[in-house]
């Protein structure tokens, strides 16, 4: 049965359209006439005011029209100026030039219509006569609107006035082909019409329709072919040769009078440049430049751009709906499966959408906040203490926005499809189910997730800070719910999970106590070495480098151990975390300058070899002296 009525739907579709379509092609043989005959009745209501005499006054009505926006323009002269002097930080800055700008163009275009049409109207046409002209002037003021609001919001001239922002070619296409299509629209348009008032048949009225629809299809063509040569633009929604086709498809429905397919098709293929040129705009106004990005910015370019996609949205939907002819209120009044799944659909994308943007303000919030405490970490002026908090603040932040995103989508996602009439409850209990099991089967990561929660309770180390615990260690890079990142200082990454972490030894946190031995002959004066050791303290404290670094100043405990090659003398200096290799480096290479000065010197190993060479020499020469004495004597 449901084949049936869709094959039958389809049958009474095709041989509608085919009646269309042979009634339009029926009509091209008696096109001239039917021209004729309209020319010849708006000859007969214009006695002796022809078609030529009605073209010269609606010349002339756009002329008086084009002088009055001049003299708005001349009297606007300092204005315009003003305006176009103002920096894209100060436009973006102060809505009051922004509005300035919209209200000249406002005022040109008043200017233009009441001229022109105050021109039909004091002439004294015949009915027919004014209504043509009324038409042809509407279409003229369209023009020239498009005119001031192409020159107004993409700025040809002044890329730093474009309220959309793209490059220059871009800029100039846009406004060119855009210009040619609303020429193309509104006289195809105001033709159509006037033909109408002047009873040109229906058919041959469709088919200058289509003529004038051929030409803008030519046109849109063409500015999709030249935005492919020019610089292609990142992320672009929707490709060219998508966009081109999509068009091709428009003009084949509006072709076939298949009007609700073609205004369907229109709001999908409009939706999504709107959306994204719609968010490019309030970003370039409010938050382009870095002096406009602060928090209340943001989160105003946030609400404006949710506000905006939303009504979008609704706007579309309510197109689509007006398409098909969808009465909303007889539709959801019944009690039937499409009404149920029209109310929750409706429903369910409110809770998206406010899902969506509340999490886009939190994130937006939390994003600021770490940006902020980034800056200020790295701010030379800042105090210890404001970057110990900095560096807390850029640790949990993180940690604080993934877990938000993951509830907020959690629960989104649930109340959506509650309201589709899903039931939740066997959901949540199956996800109780699966979440006991996982918990089993993952016992580590859970251990992982916690030793994570009490590492940060404990503020057991920072972002920045570095640390060692057992064989690892590193600078803290990032976190994650189960695992840190430490950035070895020769480069290694290693991603630690937090049950395996143990004991953390922070080395970055405070300050450090450096001790340093000196090595010492047993003949020096130990009384020198000490004012040695002050006087080098006293350099190295009003050294501009090297005095933020010292919290204590270089001191000498005096002996520690007696060595075999000298004497162990111990300093101690109290360093800012991290900087103690720095101010070590430079404790011994004034040391060494300071004792060579003062005639200290450094113990070294030394070998001592002892021995009785000239005994043995002495028994071995006797030895042979009684050997010779033997050997003389004989037997």
């Amino acid at each position: 049965m449901l084949g049936t009525s869709i094959n039958d739907l389809l049958d009474r579709r095709l041989e509608a359209l085919r009646s269309h379509v042979g009634e339009i092609a029926s009509s091209v043989p008696r096109l001239p006439s039917d021209l004729a005959d309209a020319i010849a009745r708006l000859d007969a209501d214009s006695g002796a005011a022809g078609l030529i005499t009605t073209s010269l006054l609606f010349a002339l009505a756009v002329m008086v029209g084009l002088a009055a926006d001049s003299l708005v323009k001349w009297a606007l002269r300092g204005e315009p100026s003003r305006f176009a002097a103002q920096a894209p930080v100060d436009v973006g800055r102060s809505p009051r030039a922004l509005i300035q700008g919209a209200a000249i163009a406002v005022a040109r275009l008043a200017a233009f219509a009441a001229a022109s049409m105050g021109a039909v109207v004091a002439v004294g046409l015949s009915p027919v006569q004014r209504q043509v002209a009324v038409l042809y002037l509407v279409a003229a003021a369209t023009v020239r609107g498009c005119v001031l609001i192409l020159r107004f919001v993409l700025s040809p001239r002044s890329a730093a006035l474009r309220i959309v922002p793209m490059a220059d070619d871009r800029a100039d296409l846009w406004r060119r082909y855009g210009l040619a299509g609303v020429v193309w629209f509104a006289a195809g348009y105001a033709t159509v019409a006037a033909f109408g008032r002047l009873g040109l048949p229906m058919p041959s009225r469709l088919f200058i329709a289509y003529l004038f629809a051929t030409g803008l299809l030519a046109t849109v063509l063409r500015l999709v072919w030249s935005l492919r040569r020019v610089r292609v633009q990142t992320g672009q929604v929707i490709p060219p040769a998508a966009l081109a086709t999509g068009f091709v498809a428009l003009w084949l429905l509006w072709l076939m009078d298949a009007i609700p397919l073609f205004w369907s098709l229109a709001v999908v293929l409009a939706l999504p440049p709107l959306i994204r040129t719609s968010r490019s705009v309030v970003r370039n106004m409010l938050t382009a430049s870095d002096e406009r990005a602060d928090g209340h910015n943001v989160a105003t370019a946030v609400l404006i751009e949710r506000a905006l996609r939303a009504a979008l949205l609704a706007a579309g939907a309510m197109m689509i709906g007006w398409a098909w002819k969808l009465d909303w209120n007889a539709v959801m009044s019944q009690d039937s499966t499409l009404s149920r799944l029209l109310a929750g659909a409706i429903s369910a994308s409110i809770i998206l959408l406010t899902a969506d943007l509340l999490w886009q303000l939190a994130k937006t919030s939390i994003d600021e906040k770490i940006r902020r405490a980034d800056a200020l970490a790295t701010a030379a002026a800042s105090s210890l203490e404001a970057s110990r908090r900095q560096a807390r603040l850029r640790t949990l932040l993180p940690i604080l926005r993934n877990l938000l995103g993951i509830l907020m989508l959690t629960m989104a996602a649930l109340m959506a499809l509650s309201a589709l009439g899903v039931q939740i409850g066997p959901l949540l209990a199956g996800a109780g189910v699966v979440g006991v099991a996982i918990g089993f089967g993952s016992q580590t990561v859970v251990r992982d997730i916690i030793a994570g929660a009490f590492y940060l309770l404990d503020d057991a180390f920072r972002v920045g800070e570095y640390i060692q615990s057992g064989a690892y260690k590193g600078t803290v890079e990032s976190f994650s719910l189960r695992s840190v990142r430490l950035r070895h200082h020769r480069g290694a990454l290693y991603t630690v999970p937090f049950g395996t972490l143990g004991a953390v030894q922070n080395m970055s946190r405070d300050w450090v106590i450096d001790k340093i031995m000196v090595a010492i002959t047993y003949d020096s004066d130990l009384a020198a070495v000490k004012r040695v050791v002050k006087q080098v303290s006293r350099e190295m404290s009003v050294d501009p480098e090297l005095g933020r670094m010292i919290i204590e100043p270089l001191k000498s405990q005096g002996i520690a151990a007696f060595a075999d090659s000298g004497i162990q003398v111990r300093l101690k200096v109290k360093t800012l975390p991290g900087d103690q290799f720095v101010v070590r480096r430079a404790v011994f290479e004034r040391i060494k300058t300071a004792f060579d000065v003062a005639g200290i010197r450094f113990a070294v190993p030394t070998v001592a070899v002892t021995g009785q060479a000239e005994g043995h020499a002495a028994a071995a020469a006797q030895v042979a002296l009684a050997s010779a004495a033997t050997v003389a004597a004989g037997p």
